[in-house]
């Protein structure tokens, strides 16, 4: 037995150390981390001022009047001398303006300005990789990166630009566009002090390009350059990477690590702590022992209550007068089970009341007013002679108990109801003619969704016998629409309306054609569906009401 604890201290040891290398390492390459996104953020600031100074820029009411302006050849040298002196006080005052290589703008007249004061053909200005991007994409800004030649001194200059939409104030149209080339050292200065131990830092783009780097023959050859290069030897990874997106672009921030430069940093670490877990486990023996002891008979003790819980026992608690974690384990374990207790009992008797409510619904399926009110109004047709509105009730009644008296699924699908609600409606506009019509706006989507059987027809029952005014025709609509999780219905009238005290009485006295009132609507929607699901009434005196409620939609996630 002792041998199996030594070995198992042992392999737990090594474990622990290679877990608490590991952590180390992690940390080392967090705290790297870190310190790649405040540089990427320092980044992000620069590049947003750069920005901010593109969109002073373009806000400024002579530089948009020199994009849309109509000059002579007299007129427009005074102007192009005009935007110099504005975009070089831009230039004068911005953070960075040592680093800022051009200012260039092109208006929609075709004039171009520089800050220069230098003549660009528009065409050419229009020609640029960056303005054909620009106008491509939907953001009022753009940032690129460009190598330029410079004639003059013989040498490439490594720049990056940014393009900023000029727009008019009162049109909020594009009138112009501002480009901004700025040099490549404004990124490199902000991150050229933190290299060392021979770690790396550059910028890519999307592509995995070259943006900055301080190695700038990388930026001539980006093209043929890939940052795996960098990471990987023979087939050998020999760098970790990190990388941050700065903010608002889609640019990166590259730092590559050696390996062996984490590596080294960690063996002094495993040999002192090989030499702790040498010397201490003897005493690791001991406390694991005593451990053993403490920890596995509490344990025991609570997976055999735990065992009796699932097998449905909910009798049984455990006593004890332990004061540390395994007494407070042991209380919840109590509370628990007596929560389950109480949950079971609510359960059971939630159930027998919807089965109480379901055998009420099955016992009152006919009210017997609403027949002998049916049949009355029959036989006055037939004394008046008008058979066929007679034979026309007739028909829709017999099918209107076919459908009720011979159904007997609790759920049918909305198309069902609705056909079920228009043979309602139809025999009772035979009863009280010239008093309402009905519309209905379904969204085609809901039809084959199931819901509660002759869950709406008790509420359009009591918008037909409650709504109507005296001599005015009122107009009821049944609407039923798709809002994600749910399918909302509603019963709007436009008719006499409620008082508050009638609104909060009329939940209670209520009935129906099956005796099922708008009360019992309400149980049958808690009941079924949930708390809130529940019938919802808004009424105006002499302005109409609403009736209304949702139902879940059948499945998690679909759309109506």
């Amino acid at each position: 037995m002792s041998v199996i604890i030594m070995v198992t201290i042992g392999l737990n040891s090594m474990v622990l150390m290679g877990v608490s290398v590991k952590m180390l390492r992690d940390e080392t390459m967090k705290l790297n981390q870190n310190s790649l996104n405040q540089t990427a953020d320092k980044i992000g600031d620069m590049l947003s001022e750069i920005l901010f100074l593109g969109q002073n820029i373009g806000d400024n009411m002579q530089i948009i009047n020199a994009c849309t302006s109509e000059l002579d050849a007299a007129h427009k040298i005074g102007e192009t001398e005009m935007i110099h002196d504005i975009l070089q006080e831009y230039m004068l005052y911005s953070r960075s303006h040592k680093n800022l290589v051009t200012i260039t703008i092109l208006g929609d007249n075709n004039n171009v300005f520089t800050h220069e004061g230098k003549i660009v053909d528009a065409e050419t200005f229009k020609n640029t990789n960056i303005y054909q991007d620009f106008i491509n994409q939907d953001k009022d800004y753009l940032l690129s990166s460009d190598i330029q030649y410079d004639e003059d001194e013989y040498t490439f200059r490594y720049t990056f630009q940014i393009m900023v939409a000029i727009e008019d104030h009162i049109t909020n149209e594009t009138v112009g566009f501002l480009l901004i080339d700025a040099s490549e050292i404004l990124l490199f200065s902000e991150y050229k002090t933190i290299e060392n131990n021979g770690t790396q830092l550059f910028i890519v783009d999307k592509e995995g390009q070259l943006v900055s780097s301080p190695n700038k023959k990388r930026i001539d050859k980006k093209s043929e350059w890939k940052v795996e290069d960098l990471i990987y030897r023979d087939g050998k990874q020999i760098q970790e990477i990190i990388y941050r997106n700065i903010y608002d672009t889609e640019w990166y921030m590259v730092k590559t690590i050696p390996k062996d430069t984490i590596n080294n940093s960690f063996q002094n670490i495993q040999i002192t702590t090989i030499q702790l877990i040498v010397a201490s486990t003897v005493i690791v023996l001991v406390v694991q022992w005593l451990f053993m002891q403490c920890i596995f008979n509490p344990i025991r003790l609570l997976k055999e209550r735990l065992d009796g819980v699932t097998q449905g026992d909910l009798t049984t608690n455990i006593t004890s007068e332990r004061k540390d974690e395994f007494g407070q384990i042991y209380s919840a374990f109590n509370e628990m089970r007596d929560k389950l207790d109480t949950q079971m009992v609510l359960i059971q008797k939630k159930e027998k009341q919807k089965r109480l409510l379901e055998l009420d619904f099955l016992r009152a399926q006919i009210n017997p007013h609403f027949i002998y009110n049916t049949l009355s109004s029959i036989r006055f047709y037939m004394e008046m002679k008008k058979t066929n509105e007679a034979e026309d009730m007739l028909f829709l009644f017999t099918k209107l108990l076919r459908k009720t008296l011979s159904r007997s699924d609790e759920y049918i699908s909305i198309r069902q109801e609705i056909e079920i609600l228009k043979d309602y409606v139809q025999l009772q506009s035979y009863r009280y003619t010239d008093t309402f019509q009905v519309t209905y706006q379904v969204d085609e989507g809901v039809l084959d969704k199931n819901i509660l059987a002759l869950i709406i027809q008790p509420i359009m029952e009591n918008a037909i016998f409650h709504a109507p005014k005296k001599g005015i025709v009122c107009n009821i609509c049944v609407s039923i629409s798709c809002m994600g999780e749910y399918i909302s219905i509603k019963v709007i009238d436009d008719g006499m309306g409620m008082d508050r005290e009638s609104l909060e009485n009329i939940l209670a006295t209520s009935s129906g054609i099956n005796g099922i009132g708008l009360t019992n609507v309400n149980h049958r929607l808690i009941l079924n569906y949930g708390s809130e699901c529940k019938l919802n009434i808004e009424s105006q005196q002499d302005k109409g009401s609403v009736v209304g409620f949702l139902i879940p939609n059948q499945k998690e996630g679909e759309e109506c």
